[in-house]
């Protein structure tokens, strides 16, 4: 079923040819990437994406905890010491912490700043950004050894060159809030369908997760869209069914109500009645 065992399993389609603009939900009130959640003013990487739903409310930058109030019985901590960038103390793609924002989708976080991914500048030869301007075959110690490493200044670029877009920057850059939340004056006419394109669907009502196990939330309602959420059995809902997908009403995001024949989603109501 479409549950969080599936984690990697669909990602939101990649952009076309010179559209490098991150295809984020822009009216959520996230200012974060749709993985991530703000915290004491910086991004993190979701508690309930890094566990599987077990404790999703961020209660420091290196803890997770299952409830309020949060304190050492109800808190997961990740093996090892903690410390910067390391952890659950990491934003998206395991980068360090960052300001409210994004990257293009043809760029990378290295030390809170958007750089043109080492992948595209090195034909995937040297995909690992080890410097501004350092690219690496490898990751770790070995990245010391010249013969793992090319290095060009060229690689100190931002991703928007030739995309035909002039607000997309073709310089280095901190991350762009505009690609996460769109401001009222914002004009977002080219941003991908979301939530609010959808039509009204049907009335607003509580729904429980029945399903033995956990359910991903979805960017979008398709079964290959990005995962940006995970929820627990047992957790209550609030949303409304379009067709055989629930609109989440307290947050951003899609949930499958059955997939083959296992019922992920049950209407509440539904489960009070003899």
């Amino acid at each position: 079923p479409d549950t969080a065992a599936a984690l990697v399993d669909g990602n939101a389609s990649a952009p076309k040819a010179g559209d490098v603009r991150p295809k984020e939900e822009l009216h959520d009130g996230n200012v974060c990437a749709d993985t991530e959640e703000l915290y004491l003013g910086l991004c993190y990487k979701k508690c309930s994406l890094m566990t599987m739903g077990e404790a999703g409310i961020r209660s420091s930058a290196w803890t997770c905890c299952k409830d309020h109030p949060c304190g050492v019985t109800n808190e997961i901590i990740p093996p090892g010491l903690p410390g910067p960038c390391s952890g659950f103390s990491v934003g998206e793609g395991d980068s360090c912490p960052h300001k409210p924002g994004a990257c293009l989708s043809d760029e990378e976080l290295y030390l809170g700043l958007c750089f043109k991914k080492c992948e595209l500048l090195t034909d995937s030869k040297f995909p690992h950004r080890f410097s501004a301007i350092e690219c690496c075959d490898t990751t770790g110690i070995r990245c010391m050894l010249p013969s793992h490493v090319k290095l060009s200044k060229s690689f100190a670029a931002g991703g928007g060159a030739g995309d035909g877009d002039k607000s997309t920057p073709r310089e280095v850059h901190m991350p762009i809030e505009s690609l996460t939340e769109a401001t009222d004056d914002a004009d977002d006419s080219a941003r991908p369908a979301s939530s609010d394109d959808l039509p009204v669907g049907e009335p607003l009502a509580m729904w429980n997760v029945s399903v033995d196990g956990r359910v991903n939330v979805r960017r979008r309602p398709a079964k290959d869209s990005l995962i940006i959420d995970v929820k627990q059995s047992g957790t209550i809902l609030r949303g409304r069914r379009h067709g055989n997908w629930l609109q989440l009403q307290d947050q951003a995001g899609f949930i499958m109500i059955k997939f083959d024949n296992y019922t992920l989603l049950t209407e509440a109501a539904s489960n009070t009645t003899a």
